[in-house]
């Protein structure tokens, strides 16, 4: 879907060659750059003519309100819809300093685009303050990826319970969690209490896409056969079932793979990422005792068993245990790192002295092996002699078919297209698929470890796996990647297309031109700022391997403000999306995902900067905005309102973009010499704050005693309810 409209400038290209194309394409009438576009008028007005795609700015965020961005430049709570209608565009965020005139003073926001324009709303319903504590009542939402459905954790300490309650049966003095239709707000409870027993915080864990199946944690006997403590439950059609049952049929103490365990108030549940329940919600993976079980069908009930321990009743409940020997040696204590979206194939690690196949080497370290639920086979997928498999870098399928991104310190496969070889004991990347061999990417530095772990990963795959974009600070393709300043490495992007088995830097400069900053991703996007709930993939590579991100170097002649920008690679070419001209930085936000009637992906880049780009955007601190395909809104300025004590919060209003920047024909392994000045920004001085205010983080905010509010580090309190008399059972 990324096709530029840029028939002027590939003429040109063609007559005068790379480098002189780029001086030319500087000076360039905006609209040589663009093609013919529908909305080339708005576009020319303000000032966007230079993005690729007749893509035109939107302003997303109502005036005044800023939305969060968190020291380093990541953000959390944002998720973009997919599958929506040309017309609309919608996506969540989070701001601390939402607009006025809400229904509800929170801070999870919802923005949706109709053809008049966004209109933005809140996602808390009300509730009760028993504190006196400047605080954001709840405690977190999760989408589905239409953002039609909402399932909403709350009932915090100093918020214990909603007014007016959400349900008749809604308990009050723990975590409640409630299933939201968007639209009507009408509101359904998941963790349903038995009269008879006490309750217990539940824990969101992850959902099938539509959200009818619903898994989370709980230590309360929520079902006759459930054992004492934290106790893995799914809920499906109003009932809950209990999830974590053995093969035999036990009930056990279980957890769900990579969950969003309450254990940490940083931690973020991989499991969404992971398919730890497949789409449709009948297949969920769970850990108990140190070995890793799938259990089928849970709202059912349980199959009857054959003397070896095989369900006999293919559509009713059954479990099995995925890291078993099929040797009849000593299985168990697999470490799970991926399932494809419906459950079939189970990917985990375990070490070869265990010798789960014939053909796994018992001095090879951590192997990698694939489970097929369908046909019960345990496969090791690197039986060499050196293994030393790391973790996973990414997870991509279409169909029947799943490419697998790995790191290992084992040195197999084949040279790459490069003609480098792995290296024992040294980070290589791997990718893996059902159709062909195994296929050696590069060798990456040891601080790359966040491509393949960690909780703020630097690694994804397109959603077809055919590409997978990733940081490193190697050299892996020649650009000499010093600092500027430093001389010490910085870390550029990189993408692999497995099908041409190549290999390009996506952030790299110019050859002559050595970088001022880091460039990565950030794949894990939280689903709310406090660090609680199951995680989102950030969409930042799509399945025609274009990229999107933000980088403090300037790629094309057009950045010239020295600031971190947005960027969309499309093609071997870097584009930019947000000015290049602004004071401040601007960072990268979502992306929307399919169109099912365009079949096109990213047709809303969203991003935050403090630059006024369009529309009457009046606030002092960083915007949302949608660079988007074929957009634009006939909105008029509006004159700013004053600013009082409590709107005076946002940084220092920054200077309208003067020009239009240019996208240059920037290819991934080439190397481009800009030939424009790069302009002075002068930036302002900042104003002294009046009486009763005081400057943080760059802001004017007003004095507040107790003032509790945080980021994602700050205290969790606990959570109430009461019983209900709704009755569930396995």
């Amino acid at each position: 879907m990324f096709k530029v409209h840029q028939p002027a400038t590939r003429r040109l290209t063609v007559a005068l060659g790379l480098v002189g194309v780029i001086g030319v394409m500087s000076y360039l009438p905006s609209s040589a750059l663009a093609g013919t576009c529908g909305n080339e008028g708005l576009r020319a007005q303000q000032g966007s003519s230079f993005l690729p795609e007749c893509r035109a700015y939107e302003l997303v965020s109502p005036p005044g309100a800023t939305a969060y961005v968190a020291p380093g430049g990541s953000v959390d709570g944002a998720r973009a819809a997919e599958g929506l209608a040309a017309s609309v565009g919608e996506i969540s965020w989070f701001s601390y300093y939402p607009p006025a005139g809400l229904s509800n003073p929170s801070m999870h926001l919802l923005s949706t685009r109709t053809a008049s324009g966004w209109g933005t709303r809140d996602v808390i319903p009300s509730q009760s303050t028993s504190s006196g504590a400047f605080i954001e009542c709840g405690g977190y939402t999760y989408f589905s990826g239409d953002l039609a459905t909402e399932i909403l954790s709350d009932g915090q300490e100093q918020c214990p319970h909603n007014d007016p309650p959400l349900t008749e049966d809604e308990p009050e003095g723990f975590e409640n969690l409630f299933l939201r239709d968007v639209d009507s707000e009408s509101y359904s409870l998941v963790n349903l209490t038995p009269a008879n027993e006490a309750p217990a915080d539940a824990h969101l864990q992850d959902a099938s896409t539509d959200f009818s199946h619903i898994v989370f944690s709980e230590n309360a006997k929520l079902t006759p056969s459930a054992p004492a403590g934290d106790v893995l439950y799914e809920w499906v059609g109003g009932s809950v079932h209990l999830v974590s049952i053995l093969p035999d049929g036990t009930p056990v103490s279980g957890r769900l793979v990579a969950e969003a365990s309450p254990s940490s108030s940083f931690l973020v549940g991989f499991a969404p990422l992971l398919h730890s329940v497949s789409a449709d919600g009948s297949r969920v993976i769970f850990e108990s005792g140190g070995d890793l079980y799938e259990r089928e069908n849970a709202e059912m009930e349980q199959s009857q068993l054959s003397p070896e321990g095989d369900c006999l009743e293919a559509d009713m409940a059954c479990t099995v245990q995925v890291d078993a020997s099929a040797t009849g040696g000593l299985g168990g204590g697999g470490q799970f790192i991926a399932a494809t979206a419906q459950g079939t194939d189970v990917f985990f690690t375990d070490g070869g002295v265990k010798k789960l196949t014939s053909d796994t080497v018992p001095s090879s370290g951590q192997n990698l092996y694939e489970f097929d639920l369908e046909t019960g086979q345990l496969s090791d997928l690197t039986p060499f002699a050196s293994a030393h498999v790391l973790g996973l870098a990414g997870l991509g399928e279409e169909g029947s078919a799943w490419h697998l991104y790995i790191a290992a310190e084992g040195a197999f496969g084949e040279v790459n297209a490069e003609g480098h070889e792995p290296q024992e004991g040294a980070p290589n990347l791997y990718e893996l698929s059902r159709e062909s061999s195994v296929a050696f990417l590069a060798t990456l530095a040891p601080g790359d470890w966040k491509d393949w772990q960690g909780e703020t990963r630097e690694a994804a795959a397109a959603p077809n796996g055919r590409f997978l974009v990733f940081g490193s600070v190697a050299e892996l393709t020649g650009y000499d990647n010093r600092d500027a300043a430093t001389a010490q490495p910085d870390s550029e992007l990189f993408a692999y297309d497995a099908v041409a088995q190549r290999l390009e830097c996506v952030s790299c400069g110019p050859a002559n031109v050595r970088p001022i900053g880091a460039t990565g991703i950030s794949a894990v996007e939280r689903s709310s700022v406090n660090g609680w709930g199951p995680g989102y993939l950030r969409r930042n590579v799509f399945n025609d391997g274009s990229v999107v991100f933000d980088t403090p170097n300037p790629l094309v002649a057009g950045d010239a403000d020295g600031r971190r920008d947005v960027y969309l690679y499309s093609g071997g070419q870097a584009h930019l999306i947000s000015s290049g001209t602004s004071a401040e930085n601007s960072y990268y936000y979502e992306a929307s995902g399919l169109n099912p009637v365009t079949g096109g992906e990213a047709e809303d880049v969203f991003f935050a900067t403090s630059q006024h780009l369009a529309g009457a955007d009046a606030g002092n601190g960083p915007a949302l905005y949608d660079a988007r395909v074929e957009g634009g809104l006939s909105e008029p300025a509006t004159q700013a309102p004053a600013c009082s004590d409590e709107s005076c919060r946002g940084g220092s209003p920054s200077e309208p973009s003067a020009s239009a920047p240019a996208s240059a024909t920037f290819m991934g392994l080439g190397n481009i010499t800009p030939t424009v000045e790069k302009p002075t920004t002068s930036r302002k001085k900042p104003r002294s704050c009046r009486k009763g205010t005081v400057r943080r983080h760059g802001k004017c905010v007003k004095k507040k005693r107790g003032h509790a509010k945080g980021r994602a580090g700050k205290s969790r309190k606990a959570r109430k309810t009461t019983a209900t008399g709704r009755v569930s059972h396995v």
